[in-house]
This record gives C-alpha cells, sequence and structure tokens, in this order.
C-alpha cells in the first residue's frame, strides 16, 4: 500500500512526497524492492542529484526487468558528470535498439565522440541523429559537426555546418 500511494505522489509530479513515502520501504524486500530505487533513483535524477542517482541505477543495472531502462539513465548521467568514454560504452549499444531513446543515445554517443576528439566518428554519429530523426539536427550539433569539420580541415562543410548556428536569432 505504501508503495502505491508513493506511486500515485510519483504519477502525479509529487516527487517530494512519493520519496516520503518510498524512503518508508526502501530496503525492505519484498515486490516492490527494485521499482522502489528505480523511482527514488529517478526522483533524484530530475533533482540535479546526480551522484546518488547514478549509485542506485548502477544497482538497478543487475535487475533484468530494469537494466535497459537504467543504462539509459547511467549513459546519461556520465555524460553530464564529463565521463565521456564511460558515456560512450554505455550509449553505443543503447543506440542500436529500436527504441525511443536511440536518438538521445546517439546524440551521446556523437557528443562523447567529439568531445575525445574522435572526429570521424562523432561525424558518423551525428549523420546517424539526422537519419534518426528525419534531419531534425539541434543547433549544438551543428555546432560540434562544424567544429568536427574544421579539425578535420574541411572548411567548406564546415562553413556549411556552422552557418546553421548562426541562422536563429538568440
Amino acid at each position: 500500500l505504501i508503495f502505491k500511494k508513493g506511486y500515485c505522489y510519483f504519477s502525479q509530479g509529487e516527487h517530494n512526497l512519493a520519496i516520503a513515502q518510498f524512503d518508508k520501504i526502501k530496503g525492505q524486500e519484498g515486490d516492490y524492492l527494485n521499482s522502489v530505487k528505480y523511482y527514488r533513483a529517478h526522483v533524484f535524477y530530475e533533482n540535479g542529484n546526480l551522484d546518488t542517482a547514478l549509485k542506485i541505477f548502477l544497482e538497478l543495472e543487475k535487475d533484468d526487468g530494469f537494466h535497459t531502462a537504467a543504462s539509459y539513465y547511467v549513459a546519461d548521467i556520465m555524460y553530464l558528470q564529463g565521463h565521456y568514454a564511460e558515456a560512450l560504452r554505455y550509449a553505443q549499444p543503447l543506440s542500436e535498439l529500436t527504441t525511443g531513446k536511440a536518438i538521445e543515445m546517439s546524440r551521446i554517443v556523437a557528443d562523447c565522440h567529439f568531445m575525445l576528439g574522435e572526429y570521424k566518428q562523432a561525424l558518423a554519429s551525428y549523420k546517424r541523429v539526422a537519419d534518426l530523426s528525419h534531419g531534425k539536427l539541434l543547433r549544438a550539433d551543428y555546432y560540434h559537426i562544424g567544429l568536427a569539420y574544421t579539425r578535420l580541415e574541411d572548411y567548406e562543410s564546415a562553413a556549411t555546418n556552422l552557418s546553421k548556428v548562426t541562422s536563429e536569432d538568440d
């Protein structure tokens, strides 16, 4: 009953109330143990408490029911924390799945390659993002693509992509 009450709060966006309920039963063995962990970790993630969220999501990776979802969060948190090699290790296989997260994970793969100075791989990954999103790239994508082409001394392609960054008013 406590889990269900917490889940109701969670579903209504009342995350602090949800955490209060989940905290009453965290660590208790039972049917909802990993669900409680998952929702708590999600709230920590949403609230910017990434270290705590990461610790819980790493635990949840061992559970078949939460492995994939937890891995998405681990990849994203690693990326947000600047651990690009680790984020790449997590995001690469997830980017190849046919889920709603394929674009997001492919973008993380592309950004990680860029941040690691792997410009050819970054360009290939941004192409995948473009393919998956039907050509809907973000301004940041065009910026990274332009810089990658600059590093590879393809200045014409760099200019083409960087011009797409400056086409909108900030």
